[in-house]
């Protein structure tokens, strides 16, 4: 099954929250489009690295296709906890957010 198939979808997104998203789009199969600038995304630089390749930089871009484009006005601004919560003034830099703590346990507690 491949509910996304005709759907293409354009990600500039850095950091996590946007990356990640968007994989699960390309799950789905979507035709996903990452967007990088000259300098290209921090995350291909984020521990671990091996043999200069970042993990998590393969895991939050899974099934995408990259280009890399002198983007200057583009500028779009995600809340980890939306507008209205309680925790709208938290930082929420880590996938353990959006996935309920598994990246800690995988990650952080060997």
């Amino acid at each position: 099954m491949k509910p996304l198939s005709n759907i293409t979808v354009l990600e500039c997104g850095t950091g996590l929250t946007a990356p990640y998203t968007s994989s699960l789009l390309g799950d789905l199969r979507a035709n996903v489009i990452k967007i990088e600038g000259p300098e290209g995304d921090a995350s291909r630089s984020w521990p671990p690295v091996k043999e200069g390749f970042s993990y998590y930089y393969a895991i939050l871009n899974r099934n995408k296709r990259n280009v890399i484009i002198n983007l200057k006005i583009i500028y779009c601004h995600i809340s980890g906890f939306g507008w209205d919560s309680p925790y709208r003034n938290r930082s929420c830099l880590r996938l353990h957010n959006a996935g309920g703590g598994w990246m800690d346990e995988f990650y952080w507690n060997p």
